[in-house]
């Protein structure tokens, strides 16, 4: 697991994020330890606080989530250099690169820098911890401790009413809803999508699109793909949701699904598998990274990355499979992941 060299109970927390997403739960987690935390991006660059603790997310979102350049670097740097000099700096792993910036030297440097300045690296998983030793190896002489993953246990809506999510949202009950939550990065994860889900010889199959594509690169390519994209969901009759999905409404999609498919090619890990977990249900994941650690063990199918072919067939088992067995048994997963044991075994473990 690693060892901690952060001590219990400290004072004051920054999370330096703007994330919507779980980082209320976590500042929630610090909450019910004992701990004062304030979120938010800006405080990471003001010297008017101080901080015991600065629990780093995600390096690329310091300069907003883009390559930065000379005088974007030498800021974060400098800022970082000044709270390592008067506070343990946490980093938890989300990713070994930002999104659709795989092996790019300019966050290399950036990823290695807050790394070497780190008092303690955390992990969700022993493969995310030795892919990140493997390509950043100043992290080895560093404190690192693996902790586990999450649950999404505040976006369960109470009623559970799965019929009625299906009907709102179109579905018959008969059908086999494969939903795809969130953000799809690059045109190869919309590629292996569109050619599995064709070539899935399951016959009543319909595709719940919660997201949008959106990758980096030229507007005009953006554009086109994106036409093209929306253009193949509509023929197959795929229920779409471009927009932004609020909290209060992930119920719905999750409650409405039979399984959910996470189509990362190269992604070290995904917060979909908690939040299919929490909900009881099925997931089907790539064969890589951190995916294997979560799911392995379990009856949850995995695919060979980026196989259009394997996802199919992994589509296929988990439309025979036992679902709601393989539901139960994620949900006992989930309910024994959290952020309060995260924060105590980052800050109690020996």
């Amino acid at each position: 697991m690693g060892k901690s060299i952060l001590k219990y109970p400290l004072g004051r927390v920054l999370i330096p994020t703007n994330d919507r997403g779980f980082a209320s739960d976590l500042a929630e987690a610090y909450l019910r330890a004992g701990y004062e935390v304030i979120v938010g991006l800006d405080n990471f660059f003001l010297d008017v606080a101080c901080f015991d603790v600065i629990h780093i997310q995600w390096p690329e979102e310091f300069s907003d989530w883009k390559i930065p350049d000379s005088r974007e670097f030498e800021r974060i740097q400098t800022s970082l250099k000044r709270w390592a000099r008067k506070s343990q700096i946490l980093i938890t792993v989300h990713n070994l690169y930002p999104h659709g910036y795989e092996k790019n030297p300019i966050f290399r440097n950036l990823y290695g820098f807050f790394y070497r300045n780190a008092s303690l690296i955390s992990y969700f998983s022993e493969s995310a911890k030795m892919l990140v030793n493997k390509e950043y190896p100043d992290t080895i002489k560093k404190p690192n401790i693996v902790h586990g993953l999450f649950n999404y246990d505040r976006l369960l809506s109470g009623s559970g009413d799965v019929r009625k999510a299906r009907l709102g949202l179109g579905f018959d009950h008969s059908e086999f809803v494969v939903l795809v939550f969130g953000r799809l990065r690059s045109w190869h994860e919309v590629s292996l999508l569109r050619k599995a889900f064709s070539r899935c010889p399951v016959r009543k199959k319909r595709l719940l699109m919660a997201g949008r594509y959106f990758e980096i690169g030229p507007l005009w390519r953006q554009r086109m793909r994106r036409f093209r994209w929306t253009t193949w969901l509509k023929t197959h009759g795929a229920v779409i949701v471009n927009g932004y999905v609020p909290d209060d409404d992930v119920h719905r999609y999750l409650e409405a699904c039979d399984v959910v498919v996470v189509p990362r090619i190269h992604d070290l890990s995904s917060g979909i598998v908690p939040l299919a977990m929490t909900f009881s249900k099925t997931v089907v994941a790539p064969r890589h990274g951190a995916f294997v650690d979560y799911l392995g063990g379990t009856n949850n199918p995995l695919y060979e990355s980026g196989n259009p072919e394997s996802l199919s067939s992994a589509l296929v088992r988990a439309w025979e499979a036992d679902r709601d067995t393989i539901g139960r048994d994620n949900r006992k997963i989930a309910e024994q992941c959290s952020w309060d044991k995260i924060i105590k075994s980052i800050f109690l473990s020996d």
